[in-house]
């Protein structure tokens, strides 16, 4: 969790990885981990692999019987994002309710950032794109500075969201806040999107 916090997406793949492969884990301790592993992918821009494991995860919660608020929200979070990536904004709200049902997702700081940049770029295309914005602002304003790379993540989210709705002064103020060792080191990632939602990518930072 500590690597995936930091944005080291490969080694958070192989430990997830790893953990994934122990014998008698509990079921919503497996399914978990498969959440994680998900939505790692769903990061790095894996959105094949992302979604097969996060359908395993919620398979193996559903199952075992696990009750929605106790679920971990990894997996719906990958879901989410991954639906988002293509362009089926449905199944992203639909996401994006199963991840907000799970009681963990307040104590988990990857999973709640990526379901608040989601969230933005749903509700920017269904219209709503001001106020999308400025609520995603308002997130990253209050980001957690013990995790620089998941700040940095959202802000990609709303400098990217600010260039769909032509505020190019809003982007620039977003991605003045990612440190230029983050941005020259390719650490914060910024899933793929279509040109629509086009986010640039941190090498653009100024």
């Amino acid at each position: 969790m500590i690597a995936l916090r930091r944005g080291d997406l490969p080694q958070a793949h192989a430990g997830f990885a790893r953990v994934g492969e122990l014998p008698g884990m509990p079921v919503r301790f497996r399914a978990a981990v498969l959440g994680y592993l998900a939505l790692t992918d769903a990061l790095d821009g894996r959105l094949t692999q992302a979604w097969q494991q996060a359908t395993e995860a919620v398979a193996l919660a559903d199952d075992g019987k696990v009750p929605a608020r106790l679920r971990n929200p990894a997996a719906a979070t990958a879901l989410a994002l991954v639906s988002l990536e293509r362009d089926d904004l449905t199944a992203a709200r639909q996401y994006l309710t199963s991840a907000r049902s799970c009681r963990a997702l307040v104590v988990d700081p990857v999973s709640r950032t990526v379901t608040a940049g989601v969230s933005a770029h749903v509700e920017a295309a269904s219209g709503e794109g001001r106020p999308a914005l400025a609520h995603l602002e308002s997130v990253c304003d209050r980001a957690d500075l013990r995790d620089p790379w998941l700040a940095g993540w959202l802000r990609l989210q709303a400098a990217g969201l600010a260039v769909t709705l032509g505020l190019p002064d809003h982007a620039l103020r977003a991605l003045e806040d990612i440190s230029a060792e983050d941005a020259a080191s390719g650490q914060v990632v910024a899933p793929r999107r279509t040109p629509s939602r086009a986010v640039p990518s941190p090498s653009s930072a100024p």
